[in-house]
């Protein structure tokens, strides 16, 4: 087998890879909603968590479009940014899990002002 024949194989991957990603963030009406997996139909706020050295953290809530029952409604996009660093991750929630973590946050907030019991881990 020829080495051009490797070349032209790895491009043409590389192409269909650039393409599919393309298609995603136009079907997805941009690159968040590509990230996310569905558009974005609005970003609900923002919390800016502060500085931690060099890096800055925000954590930005959105409202994922539905199109299936049981798919992720709700985006939480984690940004850390430094002076030449940015990176995005995406976390999607349905709306079930959405619920659990406010449960979980509440439970954590009432703990630490020592409204609750110490409980169990549960899962």
């Amino acid at each position: 087998m020829k080495p051009e024949f490797i070349i032209y194989g790895l491009w043409a991957m590389g192409a269909l890879a650039a393409a599919n990603f393309g298609y995603q963030v136009i079907k997805k009406r941009g690159l968040k909603g590509a990230m996310f997996g569905a558009p974005i139909t609005r970003t609900v706020g923002e919390l800016d968590l502060g500085k931690s050295g060099p890096m800055r953290t925000t954590l930005k809530l959105h409202r994922l479009e539905s199109r299936a029952p049981g798919a992720p409604t709700v985006g939480i996009e984690v940004v850390n940014r430094s002076v030449l660093g940015y990176h995005m991750q995406p976390i999607r929630l349905t709306s079930e899990q959405a619920g659990a973590l406010r449960e979980l946050l509440s439970r954590a907030v009432a703990d630490s002002e020592g409204d609750l019991p110490p409980t169990v881990n549960s899962r």
